[in-house]
């Protein structure tokens, strides 16, 4: 458990990460919100409109509409996954004056990336639930489950954060290695389409994608108005729980050294 003193560093260092990250622009914090609606306008104008790709199931009255919707729901954890992993590998590299300081939690570091990214997770999840109003007419009771299927995802990816800082410390390519793993976890994933409309021979693979569980679980409780899979989340969360506990071990295990590589 993270005692009080850490978590009010953790929070105050957040926060000044995200204020930081918008100091000086025009827009401020409100890029926070900009951001994933261009990106979401870009994507459904050239998938949507286009390309006139349509999602299976979707009312033809406005398939734009829905397919916008789903796609902003992969969007979002895609987003998060991308943010965490890109910059988790320089957590420490990027905080040397940190590490030695004998009285300092360094651990917290990796989490601050996390933390950081979860407030623009939240701001587009609350722009993902007013437009789901506009477009569907209603939000799905299910929708009360959603933090089920974020929960596991951010433990999960907080586990893959520690193990990032801690072989950024030592191994510097890393950082350069994250952009292509990226690209392939975006597009073996179901962002753009079902899983069940990609090839057969494909579909075990993109199961193994940490971000597949959740973007499907996500949109079934958010826009299918059906239960989500709990015996996938029960494993995702198992798997979730690993990860983690890996991460922070291995984490713990390195620290030792970071000091003289750096």
């Amino acid at each position: 458990m993270i005692s009080q003193r850490n978590f009010q560093v953790l929070s105050n260092l957040i926060s000044r990460d995200v204020t930081g990250r918008f100091k000086g622009s025009f827009f401020g914090i409100g890029w926070a919100l900009l951001t994933p609606l261009l990106t979401l306008s870009i994507f459904t104008l050239m998938f949507g409109s286009v390309f006139g790709v349509k999602w299976a199931g979707a009312n033809q009255n406005h398939s734009v509409g829905f397919f916008a919707l789903a796609l902003f729901c992969g969007l979002m954890f895609f987003n998060f996954y991308a943010e965490v992993l890109s910059k988790s590998p320089g957590a420490i590299l990027n905080n040397a004056m940190f590490v030695k300081k004998i009285v300092f939690p360094i651990e917290i570091l990796p989490a601050v990336v996390t933390g950081s990214a979860m407030v623009q997770l939240g701001i587009s999840l609350a722009v993902l639930l007013f437009f789901t109003v506009i477009i569907t007419g209603s939000l799905s009771p299910y929708t009360l489950l959603a933090p089920l299927t974020i929960v596991p995802f951010v433990v999960l990816v907080q586990g893959v954060a520690w193990a990032l800082a801690a072989l950024g410390v030592y191994f510097r390519d890393i950082s350069q290695m994250v952009g292509p793993v990226l690209t392939a976890s975006m597009f073996l994933s179901p962002m753009f389409t079902p899983r069940t409309s990609m090839p057969d021979w494909l579909r075990p693979w993109v199961v193994l994608n940490p971000l597949t569980v959740p973007i499907e679980n996500f949109r079934a409780v958010v826009l299918m108005n059906t239960l989500p899979s709990w015996w996938a989340l029960a494993v995702y969360f198992c798997v979730a729980l690993i990860v983690a506990l890996l991460g922070r071990l291995f984490f713990e295990k390195t620290r030792g050294g970071f000091a003289d590589v750096l």
